[in-house]
């Protein structure tokens, strides 16, 4: 049985570097100092592919895995227009990189009106895809829309926030489709633009018809659309695609599914080839996004897939980045427990950020920045991504049979990663803290002595307690209160 009457609080210097050897801590002390995990100093090279050696994960061109975590948010790519102010992304860059994270979507809308706020030409997203040279006025009063004509602007600002979220080390996904449309002022809308396209086929004013296979025109279009984007970053390495939004009917998904083969076979014939992913769709279940040509997916929940509260371990049919834009209808829902979990089952967490406008609407859940567990889930995926760096991840596979926590990530015989969540509700008393039950871990694979390493996610603290040796199951007391992570390691 192992014990934790030796125990050693360790700080962090000012420079602390990860690496997948190990951890260079810095400083020993006494009890009280306490320390972060630092931020690991890798740049976003690729294009990233699904790793050969395990593919639950990405990797760049020389092999190393990269594990995805970040956030994300409704205006960071176009502007919303008065009276939302312009988006300052060099603030929201800094950002995600002083928590860690080296992953977010790039939203796009495909129109200037947005479905919560009334049709208004100060109220327009800008920019988008196609020039506005009339002649006569869209249903917003602007010159309508030429089809064959591409806006530069749109691609222009594309191409910059990539390059800057590169330069900072982070990967972004084109978001290239939008679920939510503003029929009456949408390009494809007959009366907004010049060049015949009606995108309503059956006539019945939502013109959902758009992000179906049923008008050949539209679709070559869209296709086109893709060939632009696809141009214009091809050449950049921290890139990935996303078809869209958030689809929610089943007619959908065909034609996500063509598309996204469309961008693998344009792709096929240019210098790189970047990840195709479908996101949560009301159209398809789980097992159809596994199923489909794309490289990625983001899962919503569905009867036995409960990605919110116990996330499926991930197979590796498919890299899963875990969005909570998909699992829960409101913002302020998830947390760092949730971070934790998905990380611990094999899954890329990313969050639905509430930062600097309030967005889409007016509803408070939709709309807090103060809510306190934003700032927890941020620094939750910075510390995943910390560990992540230390982790053997090209063998580290989800084992939840090991631990009786059920959260563990361990690389066999060498790495073992344990997430204990805090007792909720009537069991987060003083009593059950101080007659705890054991954790247990499943050693019988391993054999050799194993460094044993708590970290407590809310305070940054990290604590030593004696060594470990392999060959049984072996029985740990958490010496702090909160959740913990137990990592074990040769």
């Amino acid at each position: 049985m192992s014990t934790v009457s030796r125990r050693v609080f360790i700080r962090q210097s000012p420079v602390l570097l990860m690496s997948s050897l190990g951890v260079a801590l810095a400083r020993c002390g006494t009890p009280g100092h306490f320390a972060g995990l630092a931020t690991p100093a890798m740049s976003a090279s690729g294009p990233l592919r699904v790793s050969t050696d395990n593919p639950r994960y990405f990797a760049d061109p020389s092999g190393r895995i990269v594990y995805l975590t970040g956030s994300h948010t409704w205006d960071n790519f176009q502007d919303w227009g008065s009276p939302a102010a312009p988006f300052d992304y060099d603030a929201y860059l800094r950002l995600l990189r002083r928590h860690g994270h080296n992953f977010t979507r790039l939203w796009v809308w495909e129109q200037p009106g947005i479905s919560s706020r009334p049709l208004d030409s100060s109220a327009s997203v800008e920019p988008l895809p196609y020039l506005r040279t009339g002649p006569g006025l869209a249903n917003d009063g602007k010159p309508r829309f030429d089809l064959a004509r591409f806006n530069p602007a749109f691609f222009e600002r594309l191409r910059r926030r990539l390059i800057a979220a590169a330069e900072r080390g982070i990967y972004a996904s084109i978001m290239l489709f939008q679920e939510y449309l503003h029929w009456p002022s949408h390009p494809f809308n007959a009366a907004n633009n010049i060049n015949g396209i009606n995108g309503d086929a059956n006539g019945d004013g939502n013109g959902r018809e758009v992000h179906t296979l049923t008008s050949a025109a539209v679709t070559t279009l869209q296709c086109a659309y893709i060939r632009r984007v696809v141009d214009a970053v091809n050449d950049l390495e921290n890139v990935l695609y996303e078809i869209g939004n958030e689809f929610d009917r089943p007619e959908t998904f065909a034609w996500q599914s063509m598309l996204a083969r469309y961008i693998k076979a344009y792709q096929a014939g240019l210098p790189k080839q970047h990840p195709v992913g479908i996101t949560a769709t009301g159209g398809a279940t789980n097992t159809d996004l596994f199923a489909s040509p794309a490289d990625w997916m983001s899962p919503r929940v569905l009867a036995g897939e409960d990605y919110a509260y116990d996330p499926p371990e991930g197979q590796g049919t498919k890299v899963i980045i875990s969005d909570t834009d998909h699992i829960w209808p409101i913002v302020k829902e998830p947390t760092a427990e949730w971070v934790w979990k998905s990380f611990l089952r094999g899954l890329n967490p990313i969050t639905m950020d509430v930062v600097q406008n309030r967005l889409p609407g007016g509803e408070g859940e939709f709309n807090d920045p103060e809510n306190p567990r934003l700032p927890a889930v941020r620094r939750a995926m910075g510390q995943t991504r910390a560990f992540a760096s230390r982790l053997a991840l090209s063998r580290a596979v989800p084992a939840s049979g090991l631990a009786s926590t059920r959260y563990c990530l361990a690389a066999p015989s060498s790495q073992y990663l344990v997430y204990v969540p805090a007792p909720a509700g009537r069991r987060a008393t003083l009593r059950h803290w101080l007659y705890r039950p054991p954790i247990t871990i499943d050693l019988s694979g391993a054999s050799g002595l194993f460094v044993t390493e708590w970290f407590y996610p809310s305070s940054g603290t990290i604590v030593r307690s004696d060594d470990t040796t392999g060959g049984a199951v072996r029985r740990y007391r958490w010496p702090l209160t909160g959740d913990a992570v137990l990592f074990l390691y040769r």
